[in-house]
């Protein structure tokens, strides 16, 4: 897969104040783009290279973190994007664990 199968409006973050890319040991990329208002993460929104579960945990980080504090967000666990992605096995972990890296390299200072 690559970054246009799961596109991000680039029109849309036009302005945004943080953006990261992250590529994992397995090979999958995960780029987080974000807008604050203040300390709160207004939008949050991320584009993969990789497989569909690093995208669903692309998209739990995000779901978990819009809308939170900067302070909150830095806070959440891979434990709590798979939970929120659906991921059971112990082999797609390391997809949330690649989410949890990206978005908190995402959220420092």
């Amino acid at each position: 897969m690559d970054f246009n199968d799961y596109p991000v409006d680039m029109e849309d973050m036009k302005g945004f104040d943080r953006a990261v890319s992250f590529t994992g040991p397995c090979g999958d990329t995960i780029e987080f783009f974000i807008k604050l208002e203040g300390e709160t993460i207004q939008r949050i929104a991320f584009r993969v290279r990789g497989c569909i579960n690093t995208f669903r945990c692309g998209e739990a980080a995000c779901k978990l973190a819009e809308g939170s504090s900067l302070e909150d967000a830095r806070g959440i666990t891979a434990q709590d994007i798979a939970r929120e992605a659906g991921i059971e096995d112990k082999e797609s972990f390391h997809c949330a664990e690649l989410a949890e890296t990206a978005l908190k390299m995402a959220l420092m200072d």
